[in-house]
């Protein structure tokens, strides 16, 4: 008799806490200005963490300003986000991936004491189900959710969805994702559960009393899909997450109208985020940092000499392209290191030739080096172009054996994938001291020199195309796109 008194005792408890969560859902106040009202004090849900972690917030470093042994000039920066947005919860618990015998899933849940929010717990969909009564979502499987009375009202029905929308964001930073649920009757309706899958996750929220229910998203770059169920009734939607991007001017005393050389001029891309770039060229050396998630760090640069104008197209190209394409990892792109030599169309900085000086402090070329160090990259491509009868006279990859093997493995990778000529010697700095390329690899960075064949001041036919080619070709190795 014990036994039962107290197994019942346990019942009526449990029964009493869903009527409390159930009332909270109905006596909440009105939100006559809709999504913004009905979430603005709400907490976030919490995200299960799956096998590739999906939801991680992005830490986005700050970025620091160097120094010329000391100082290298002022800096200017611009993002092309804010700050994360940072909420709490009332009360979580975090999920893992591990199963136990029976197969059921760790669950994590969070619920707000703001009465209108929506109760909400997720679980990787490769997990196992959901830790109820009710098997709600088949194991790494999605389908609709079924209708939790057993003779509903046709009020209580759902019969469509509204307010979804296709959603975009920035990598780093959340977003909300609404639905509401009416009723054949056109009503929204309350508390009802919604199942959304995303990725590999699955999320169930029940809707408020305005019938809206939300999931909060921060995802790497990339496309994704997000599917929605509740009742009979499903939806999906489009969740698209660009590449963060950062663009710092580093006042070298470098800086000119690189429009001024007319093959620069005739060749910019139609970007809005080129043209910020050129602008900026007139007061320093630009550098736009992209990121789309974790992954390797790889530096590129062109324009070291003025008038070897393809490389530098081919990188304005490739603004273009990343500004696009999700990424994963880091890519930081130095269009014009040189700005006052692309304008005059000449090769040298001021009489100076930047790729014999990487070693000299001070230099452009030098500071450029010490850009890359800090950045704790992992691998650095220097771009050119090599005029016909020149030195190496033809399109090629040069790397070197020593210090570092992978830059003999990376300059033979983009021989193989860009169909150039591979040139590859023994030890850094001993065939051309003071170059970038070797300079970076002293460091113990994996670096790579790529020429393509043009008349200086000039662009051959081709030869643009081939340029990007094999900067695609280096992020490919350092599986960046």
């Amino acid at each position: 008799m014990k036994r039962a008194a107290l197994t019942f005792a346990l019942i009526l408890s449990l029964f009493l806490i869903m009527a409390s969560v159930g009332a909270s859902e109905i006596m909440g106040n009105d939100y006559p200005n809709g999504l913004d009202d009905a979430y603005q004090s709400t907490d976030d849900p919490i995200v299960a963490a799956s096998e590739d972690e999906l939801d991680n917030p992005a830490v986005i470093p700050g970025e620091d300003q160097l120094d010329d042994e000391g100082s290298d000039g002022d800096i200017d920066t611009d993002s092309s986000s804010d700050s994360s947005e940072s909420t709490g919860s009332c009360c979580s618990s975090e999920s893992t991936d591990s199963t136990d015998s029976e197969g059921s899933a760790d669950c994590c849940c969070s619920c707000s004491s703001d009465d209108d929010s929506s109760f909400v717990f997720t679980y990787s969909a490769t997990s196992g189900t959901a830790d109820s009564d009710d098997s709600l979502v088949s194991p790494g499987k999605t389908q609709p959710t079924k209708f939790l009375s057993s003779n509903p009202s046709s009020k209580l029905v759902p019969y469509r969805f509204t307010y979804a929308k296709d959603i975009s964001s920035v990598y780093g930073k959340k977003v909300n994702f609404y639905v509401k649920v009416l009723n054949k009757q056109g009503k929204g309706i309350n508390h009802v559960l919604v199942t959304f899958k995303a990725s590999n996750k699955v999320y169930l929220a029940f809707t408020n009393k305005n019938g809206i229910a939300r999931i909060t998203l921060n995802y790497y770059a990339g496309n994704y899909t997000i599917r929605y169920y509740a009742g009979e009734i499903s939806g999906k939607k489009k969740y698209t997450v660009r590449n963060y991007y950062k663009i710092t001017n580093y006042k070298w005393n470098s800086g000119a109208n690189v429009l001024k050389n007319k093959r620069i001029r005739d060749n910019v891309p139609n970007s809005a985020l080129v043209r910020k770039m050129i602008k900026l060229a007139k007061s320093g050396t630009p550098v736009i940092e992209f990121k789309g998630g974790p992954g390797k760090v790889v530096f590129i640069t062109a324009g070291c000499h003025g008038n070897e104008i393809p490389s530098q197209v081919a990188a304005m190209k490739l603004i273009k392209y990343l500004q696009n394409h999700p990424i994963k990892g880091t890519v930081y792109v130095m269009p014009f290191m040189n700005p006052k030599g692309t304008a005059a169309n000449v090769r040298d900085y001021k009489g100076y030739h930047l790729n014999k000086n990487a070693n000299k402090k001070g230099s452009i070329s030098y500071k450029t080096v010490k850009l890359i160090t800090k950045f704790k990259c992992n691998a650095y491509g220097d771009f050119h172009a090599t005029k016909p009868g020149g030195k190496p006279g033809k399109d090629a990859v040069m790397g070197t054996y020593k210090p570092t093997k992978k830059s003999a493995a990376m300059a033979k990778y983009i021989s193989k994938n860009a169909k150039v000529k591979c040139v590859i010697y023994k030890k850094a700095g001993t065939e051309y001291p003071g170059a970038l390329e070797d300079e970076v690899n002293i460091k113990g960075i994996p670096a790579v020199t790529c020429e393509v064949i043009s008349p200086h001041g000039k662009i051959k036919k081709g030869s643009t195309t081939k340029a990007l080619l094999m900067m695609k070709t280096l992020l490919k190795y350092n599986k960046v796109i």
